[in-house]
């Protein structure tokens, strides 16, 4: 049997409630919900069902003795983080309910998240050393990932605008490449909802997000302009190029566009800054490293170098 990515069906009391938990909490995108009892949801090469225990879908059908599927039980899916305090600190201050508490073992370090049903998440976090790990010369996905999650990179709100269209998203790859002219450089997914708007519009706005914005960087990050109003009871206004600035950002920055190359998987779009702000001079500057595997990027990299 061949199977390119793995599926797993969760029994859930209400499919909304459990939607907006993965997507928000876990990084998870809604690939379809196409009626009430059931959505599809991804997150990488991972398929989550969510199924409610009525209606006439095949995962609500009892079993011949009568028993129905209902939510709960000890078997789960496992999501691999690089620093599992940390998520369970922002977890536990967003609401969510835990099962215990971390525990460590001879492979590192775990405990028990409940969706809003009760089916349980493990949150994971692998030990790292030597003697840990591939044999040498050979490196798994998740070392090559974790490897890549120590660069320090910001986090960071894109602001796009064209005609009466606007949108943001979040970002991580970006930097300063030249005094004179003052540039900087980001790299996008031409994929993205968004890039349409970088493409056509006349610049883009940086929102520098500060520590505790975790949830914004969810909000851009983890949800598609093709199916919400990510702006929506979020504070912005907009810039000189109607590009879409946060104002409960660190900083901010306008940028006029100066430059377009493709790189890879992504395009590398220069950005001629026109001016800028910080907003909150005593905030300390959210942190790639401090998102986990918010966006899933993990099971992006290469299984080796």
């Amino acid at each position: 049997m061949t199977m390119a990515r793995a599926s797993v069906r969760y029994i859930v009391d209400d499919v909304d409630s459990a939607i907006e938990f993965y997507t928000r909490h876990l990084g998870f995108h809604l690939d379809m919900h196409p009626a009430p009892p059931f959505a599809m949801l991804s997150r990488g090469a991972l398929r989550l069902l969510l199924s409610a225990p009525v209606g006439q879908g095949g995962g609500a059908q009892p079993m011949p003795d009568g028993r129905r599927p209902e939510p709960g039980g000890w078997n789960r899916i496992q999501l691999e983080v690089g620093d599992l305090a940390g998520e369970v600190a922002t977890l536990r201050k967003a609401g969510a309910r835990f099962r215990n508490d971390i525990v460590t073992g001879i492979g590192g370090s775990q405990i028990l998240l409940e969706d809003p049903a009760g089916n349980p998440i493990e949150l994971f976090q692998p030990v790292s050393g030597p003697g840990r790990g591939a044999p040498e010369g050979r490196d798994s996905g998740g070392a090559v990932a974790a490897l890549f999650g120590r660069l320090t990179v910001g986090v960071y709100v894109v602001g796009v605008a064209h005609g009466g269209e606007r949108d943001g998203f979040t970002a991580a790859w970006l930097m300063q490449v030249s005094f004179d002219p003052l540039l900087v450089a980001l790299s996008v997914n031409p994929q993205n909802a968004s890039y349409r708007l970088l493409s056509e519009g006349e610049g883009f706005a940086v929102s520098v997000l500060k520590q505790g914005q975790l949830d914004l960087a969810r909000r851009f990050g983890t949800h598609s302009g093709r199916e919400k109003d990510k702006l929506a009871g979020v504070r912005w206004r907009p810039g000189r190029t109607g590009a879409p600035m946060l104002e409960d950002a660190l900083a901010w920055l306008e940028c006029a566009p100066a430059g377009r190359m493709p790189s890879g998987d992504h395009d590398l779009v220069l950005g001629r800054v026109l001016g800028g702000q910080v907003l909150d001079p005593g905030a300390r500057p959210l942190c790639y490293a401090d998102t986990g595997d918010m966006d899933g990027s993990s099971a992006l990299f290469p299984a080796r170098f």
